[in-house]
């Protein structure tokens, strides 16, 4: 390659250095925001769809570990993006004394950003499982929810009436039923 066309190519390195860096930027923050959009979207819905009167958020729901382990990796993301970026400006500066003090390694500095990439993938994937944990959460306790309204009918004598939750058996057939009493004794015959 002749001068010209290294140069042209040192030039085109760097901008895609520059474009590679404020993609980075961009993703962090984007990453940052739904992380914590998610998360007080799905608190806020469990408050409004879930919640019982007088009683905790999720103790009328099924499957509270789902919602747990959901919300839990939505933090871990949360907090693995934020902590990845202090982490990338730290590794930066030991790349950057590297080649001040003319110790640069392309092998070091590749570790380095390996590590940085660790904790974006990190984010990425708890975010996915999360946000796909706490969407079944609220399918599975909406459809939940839906089936105990729509089978809620009166009770039968002897129990409150309205009551959510009662639902009948079905009608027991004829072998189920239990005998009808006997008839009553014949009144005593009256002696003259």
């Amino acid at each position: 390659m002749d001068q010209p066309e290294q140069e042209e190519l040192k030039k085109y390195k760097e901008t895609l250095e520059n474009l590679n860096a404020k993609s980075q930027d961009m993703f962090e923050k984007q990453l940052s925001f739904i992380s914590s959009g998610a998360i007080g979207v799905s608190l806020l819905l469990i408050e409004k769809f879930f919640s019982i009167k007088d009683q905790p958020m999720v103790k009328g729901t099924s499957c509270n570990m789902m919602f747990v382990v959901g919300m839990t990796l939505l933090v871990v993301s949360l907090l693995l993006n934020l902590l990845s970026h202090p982490f990338s400006a730290f590794m930066s500066e030991k790349t950057i004394k590297d080649i001040i003090k003319d110790r640069f390694s392309y092998i070091v500095a590749t570790k380095r950003w390996n590590y940085v990439k660790w904790f974006n993938l990190g984010s990425v994937v708890s975010l996915i499982i999360g946000i796909i944990l706490i969407i079944y959460f609220i399918t599975l306790n909406t459809l939940t929810m839906s089936d105990h309204t729509t089978k809620t009918i009166t009770s039968p004598p002897g129990h409150e009436t309205g009551t959510k939750g009662y639902v009948p058996s079905s009608t027991p057939s004829i072998e189920q039923r239990p005998a009808p009493p006997p008839p009553p004794p014949p009144p005593p015959k009256k002696s003259n």
